[in-house]
């Protein structure tokens, strides 16, 4: 699906760092390599590298991972050098080596069903160094499962490229299935070009799987990972039905 976004996936992220700050100080605190799980364009690899972390990003899109070289290449030598990237499946991850710090970033956890989640929770643990930290970041499955706005279709940004002289409108559409625990989500991009033309639209379908607090919680614990903390926000704020995100960190038994 993110093969024929990568573009508008570059533009809604470009300023999206609320979650950096974070993370780099979880990665300071767990010193050895990090690993990034769907890195995408390197939104998370770029800041890391800088910090001076080494880190490895895999992802399932080698779109997606062909923008993160081009990026990767416009840095110095020494932040290029604590940068690997791979093409891989993460429910498939077999790297033969231990990470301080894995990271499932903003929602991507979501894109995994309830088979694909623990058989990637089992590898993590194999890959997680004793102490070391996994940290995973999604919406807040409460808010996900309110299906207040179903097959509604909604104007959720306009972007503007200013290199490709171009506006882009963002629409999107979603229907929940509380007994299968999926948003079934629909995202319309309308592209115009500034001087006027013709209208380009793309449509991308994606299945997002929410999964409540406590059963995060028990699959962590299945796969011998426990569960050292729960909040609701970036500022630390302790986890409830009301906050905006639920991160947790866990770590190996």
């Amino acid at each position: 699906m993110y093969d024929q976004i990568v573009e508008y996936y570059e533009l809604i992220h470009e300023e999206f760092s609320a979650d950096i700050a974070y993370i780099v100080k979880l990665a300071a605190q767990n010193k050895q390599q990090v690993l990034e799980l769907g890195c995408g364009t390197g939104r998370l690899l770029l800041p890391l590298a800088r910090t001076g972390h080494s880190v490895v990003g895999i992802d399932s899109s080698a779109t997606m991972l062909a923008m993160a070289r081009k990026k990767i290449l416009e840095e110095s030598k020494p932040v290029q050098d604590r940068i690997e990237i791979l093409n891989m499946d993460m429910s498939e991850l077999s790297l033969g080596r231990q990470f301080g710090l894995i990271i499932f970033p903003h929602n991507t956890l979501m894109h995994l069903n309830r088979r694909q989640l623990n058989k990637t929770l089992n590898k993590i643990k194999g890959h997680l160094l004793v102490g070391g930290c996994l940290f995973i970041d999604v919406d807040n499955p409460v808010e996900v499962a309110d299906p207040e706005d179903d097959s509604l279709v909604l104007l959720e940004r306009t972007l503007h490229d200013e290199v490709g002289r171009r506006t882009i409108l963002q629409f999107s559409s979603s229907r929940v299935d509380n007994r299968q625990q999926v948003r079934q989500v629909t995202w319309i991009f309308d592209e115009s070009p500034d001087e006027g033309g013709e209208l380009k639209r793309t449509v991308v379908e994606t299945p997002l799987h929410y999964y409540l607090s406590h059963e995060l919680i028990l699959s962590l614990e299945t796969s011998g990972l426990k569960v050292r903390s729960q909040l609701g926000d970036y500022d630390l704020r302790p986890y409830d039905e009301d906050s905006p995100r639920l991160l947790i960190e866990a770590t190996k038994i």
